[in-house]
């Protein structure tokens, strides 16, 4: 588990709120930065996002059980575990996902 996501699982549903709504904004930040970056530049960062998903996979899978544990623990329908659940092929889909936009 990385710090970030061990200091996320002690938040408090309104320091969570505060945090996803900090994460919004520099989310659309980004995107204003990055549709106005160079389309060769944007490529590059696609590309690299594709090999930090792959080389992350096992991080990402680990994470993802834990995560997968506290929605079943918290009574989560199995429609939404399923849509939450990744494995090696979904991963896999993401970072290829990635490249074919590039």
């Amino acid at each position: 588990m990385t710090a970030s996501t061990q200091n996320m699982a002690h938040l408090s549903a309104a320091d969570a709120q505060q945090l996803l709504i900090r994460m919004g904004t520099a989310a659309r930040t980004s995107q204003q930065q990055i549709g106005q970056s160079p389309l060769a530049m944007r490529n590059a960062a696609l590309l690299h996002a594709a090999s930090k998903i792959r080389a992350a996979s096992d991080e990402i899978i680990a994470a993802n059980k834990r995560d997968v544990a506290r929605g079943k623990a918290a009574g989560l329908s199995d429609a939404f575990i399923d849509r939450l659940m990744l494995d090696e092929a979904r991963i896999e889909a993401m970072a290829a996902g990635a490249e074919d936009i590039a």
